[in-house]
């Protein structure tokens, strides 16, 4: 619908000194994986990449840095929060609160129309 949540958090986040570190899904942009077959442990495995990038910039308070991500990538930043130390705090934006096949079930239902019952 043309709106950017995520960017107008990103930018206030950063008018308010506070660092931010966003990247494009795989296979976007220059990215060459192929976002199809990927799963969301592959994510997390970027994600993991970028928080230990990150981590490295002298410009980056460790004592004060956290990791944030939507959706599935709410899923993602959970997953790496607990393989990684440092993670002061994890912000989750509607991330799932059910299990995998509760989330699978609910897609069938909304994005295709299939009920649970027939999926």
């Amino acid at each position: 619908m043309g709106q950017r949540p995520q960017l107008v958090l990103a930018d206030r986040l950063a008018r308010a000194g506070i660092a931010v570190l966003r990247y494009d899904e795989r296979g976007m942009g220059l990215g060459t994986a192929d976002f199809g077959t990927a799963t969301t442990g592959d994510f997390s495995v970027g994600a993991e990449a970028a928080w230990k990038w990150l981590g490295n910039s002298p410009q980056v308070r460790k004592d004060a840095a956290g990791i944030a991500g939507h959706a599935e990538g709410g899923l993602v930043a959970a997953m790496v929060a607990g393989r990684e130390s440092g993670a002061g705090f994890v912000v989750l934006q509607a991330g799932p609160g059910v299990n995998g096949r509760e989330v699978m079930l609910a897609g069938f239902e909304g994005i295709m129309g299939v009920s649970s019952a027939q999926a």
